[in-house]
């Protein structure tokens, strides 16, 4: 694929990720005898794939902009820093979007605008320990690919960069 392609197929991934964390945020809950219409489960997991594929077409077009001439293997884009850069944010970005799940769960009572009662039973598919601990999952796969590139980085040497001095 060329790198215009690329570069177009890296949009149409973003746009697609950004409905599906919309969308993943809209059916967590639902009020006691209305149908679900998506699982969220099932789209969270999707989410992860669109995301492994965003990074892999980002690191992918990063390494076909710097000094790499011809095809690049899956490897070695996984394997790049640059995927891993990017592995970083979007799961930075998903933390935040699952930060926001509603995890409402059981029965509420809410005022209506009269003053009376209402009683409403809602029904959350990942509830907050749940929520919790997917975030916490998704923090330990970033403190470990940080330690990966901190690692990476204490071992390469810019000598270009010995002449400059702060004074």
């Amino acid at each position: 694929m060329k790198v215009a392609k690329a570069l177009k197929l890296k949009n149409r991934l973003a746009g697609e990720l950004q409905k599906q964390k919309m969308l993943f945020l809209g059916c967590n809950v639902v009020e006691q005898g209305r149908n679900r219409s998506f699982d969220p489960r099932v789209i969270l997991d999707k989410i992860k794939v669109q995301m492994d594929n965003l990074c892999l077409v980002k690191a992918a077009i990063a390494i076909a902009n710097s000094s790499v001439v011809g095809d690049i293997a899956l490897s070695t884009v996984r394997a790049s820093v640059h995927f891993k850069i990017f592995r970083i944010a979007e799961l930075k970005g998903l933390i935040t979007v699952i930060e926001g799940l509603n995890t409402q769960d059981g029965t509420f009572v809410e005022s209506s605008f009269q003053g009376n009662p209402i009683t409403r039973v809602f029904q959350a598919v990942i509830v907050e320990p749940e929520k919790v601990q997917i975030i916490s999952s998704m923090q330990k796969e970033i403190d470990d690919i940080q330690d990966e590139i901190d690692e990476a980085n204490a071992r390469v040497s810019l000598s270009v960069l010995d002449f400059v001095t702060i004074d």
